[in-house]
């Protein structure tokens, strides 16, 4: 009987250890949308990491802080891994377009051709050229 207890308890505690890997999904339209995953971590405080992964439909496109979606939903600008990423759905390929020292980017005005990013820090605002 002691052992079945200890087996249970066992099974229990693995149980709520795989609760702590878990994700929801964030719909932003035209095929793109986030996941957030929470995962037991050694090093991060109170051993919990929480990201955010961004997706094309089931391409990952990375990690990301923020992130703004065109109008016409084909394109992506998002902040990765300290860099300025653009991702283009029409040829699938991400490019990174950081202008100079990397701030994170707080506003993005699409406009016919371009991309006009604001940011929190003292960073001037960046017009982005985007692809045809």
């Amino acid at each position: 009987m002691r052992r079945r207890c200890s087996l249970l308890a066992v099974l229990v505690l693995i149980c709520a250890l795989s609760g702590l890997a878990s994700s929801a999904d964030e719909q932003l339209g035209h095929g793109f949308h986030t996941k957030h995953v929470v995962e037991a971590s050694s090093t991060a405080f109170e051993a919990v990491a929480h990201y955010e992964v961004l997706y094309f439909k089931t391409q990952r496109l990375g990690y990301v802080g923020e992130r703004f979606i065109s109008p016409s939903g084909r394109f992506a600008l998002f902040e990765g891994m300290g860099k300025l990423l653009l991702f283009d759905s029409r040829s699938g390929k991400t490019e990174d377009v950081t202008d100079g020292k990397f701030a994170v980017p707080a506003a993005a005005k699409w406009q016919p051709g371009s991309v006009l990013v604001k940011y929190y820090e003292n960073h001037p605002p960046s017009k982005i050229k985007l692809p045809r």
